[in-house]
């Protein structure tokens, strides 16, 4: 938690040029590849110059507001919804996709899960705003038996 906390404070306090940081909300999740409904989530992206384009990092907040918090497993098992924060690193950064990888502080997004998940984003930029697609996954149980994934819609404005 403090180096997540650390990373965060590091982005927000290093010098800014234009629109090399943006920040964003997504209401709602919705189940599309992913099956987790019920949550929304901040973030603020920060896109730098590399030797091999410009990847991004990104501080997320994922909130849980299913106030039954529990999802049922087709063997009737039900786990718990959590919420938590993470960092991203997103070192395909092309005009309309964007793919890396998230870390979150708790297994996310349910209980007995995974704190790494792969993240793609499919982006519609409008002049200062970006609509995105964003699906959180473990990579079609790649990483973990259980794969439940996370889809949300987002907009972001560069500041």
């Amino acid at each position: 938690m403090k180096k997540i906390l650390f990373l965060i404070l590091s982005l927000f306090s290093s010098q800014v040029y234009a629109q090399d940081l943006s920040i964003g909300i997504a209401p709602a999740s919705f189940p599309l590849w992913g099956t987790t409904t019920g949550a929304s989530s901040v973030y603020a992206e920060y896109e730098f110059s590399g030797i091999f384009g410009s990847p991004i990092v990104g501080a997320y907040y994922f909130h849980q507001w299913d106030k039954k918090g529990v999802y049922r497993l087709n063997d009737g098992r039900g786990i718990k919804k959590t919420q938590t924060v993470g960092v991203a690193f997103t070192p395909i950064n092309l005009r309309y996709i964007r793919a890396g990888m998230i870390l979150t502080e708790k297994e996310f997004p349910m209980s007995q899960h995974v704190r790494r998940n792969f993240m793609i984003s499919l982006v519609l930029p409008i002049n200062r705003f970006e609509i995105k697609y964003i699906h959180i996954s473990n990579g079609f149980g790649l990483l973990h038996d259980i794969n439940l994934g996370l889809d949300t819609i987002s907009l972001s404005i560069q500041i």
